[in-house]
């Protein structure tokens, strides 16, 4: 007799998660501003009104200012389920809330479009591109 009593869970689908969308989103941001500023995406659980939240953080970094960084958006999802979910703009507090990829595709560029936000990152490119220069100086 087999003693494995669990049934058969099939083809595992390959599926494109929140998470994966803020990793590709972050190497776009790191090409498009010639590696001066980095992103990190960090997860971790917490607990919610008695459930499991997964909670993703954007962060963006800028290595040649003493790895300076702030923390771009939040998005959090159910721990089983990975819609719908929500995200927060940090900088700004706005919240969104998302059904589906391409609500969440929506949001992200409406975030990475806000003019307050263009702002802070093109200042921190300006000083990072000096500071890079006064580094290879020396």
């Amino acid at each position: 007799m087999d003693d494995n009593l669990w049934p058969s869970f099939g083809e595992i689908r390959d599926l494109k998660t929140p998470k994966s969308i803020l990793n590709e989103q972050a190497k776009h941001l790191e090409e498009a501003t010639y590696n001066l500023l980095k992103a990190e995406i960090s997860s971790s659980v917490v607990k919610k009104a008695e459930r499991n939240v997964l909670s993703h953080k954007f962060k963006i970094i800028a290595p040649f200012l003493a790895n300076y960084s702030f923390i771009l958006l939040r998005l959090e999802q159910d721990i089983v389920f990975m819609y719908p979910n929500t995200v927060v703009s940090i900088p700004t507090g706005t919240s969104f809330n998302i059904e589906d990829e391409t609500s969440l595709n929506i949001c992200l560029k409406e975030i990475f479009n806000n003019q307050e936000i263009i702002q802070v990152i093109q200042r921190l490119l300006e000083q990072s591109k000096a500071a890079k220069k006064e580094d290879e100086l020396f």
